[in-house]
């Protein structure tokens, strides 16, 4: 998956994977799959064109869940950072797994977008917030 060109929302990206243990994408994303949402703290919307599959997130994965939604990606456990990996099927080559471990790779991309000097930092992440706003469904 090419994470930087992506249009899927961050929903998809990050929390999706984290609902279908021992799942590929190409099993979820269907032709008629739409996209991803949170809806509340701990429910998920799944949208197929006309259909909606409402998820609730599991009491093993809540913490991951509310790390990703306050864009705190590379901050979720080892465990969740695999499944997310396994189902896009990315490795450790991957802008994902930069993304979800913070290696210099994502960086260095960031680096060649702007001319200001960009740093490591302990504290911040490498990709964009998790927008709530954007990210949410009504339900």
């Amino acid at each position: 998956m090419d994470i930087i060109n992506n249009e899927r929302s961050k929903t998809t990206i990050f929390i999706l994977p984290l609902l279908y243990l021992d799942y590929k994408f190409t099993e979820i994303i269907t032709k008629n799959f739409s996209n991803c949402y949170i809806c509340n703290e701990d429910k998920v919307i799944i949208k197929y064109d006309n259909n909606i599959v409402e998820i609730y997130i599991s009491d093993e994965l809540i913490n991951d869940y509310k790390k990703i939604i306050r864009s705190k990606y590379s901050k979720i456990s080892d465990k969740s950072k695999q499944r997310i990996l396994n189902f896009w099927n990315e490795d450790e080559t991957s802008y994902l797994y930069s993304i979800l471990y913070k290696t210099i790779k994502i960086l260095n991309y960031w680096q060649s977008k702007t001319s200001k000097k960009l740093y490591q930092s302990k504290d911040k992440e490498y990709w964009p917030r998790f927008n709530i706003n954007e990210e949410s469904l009504k339900c």
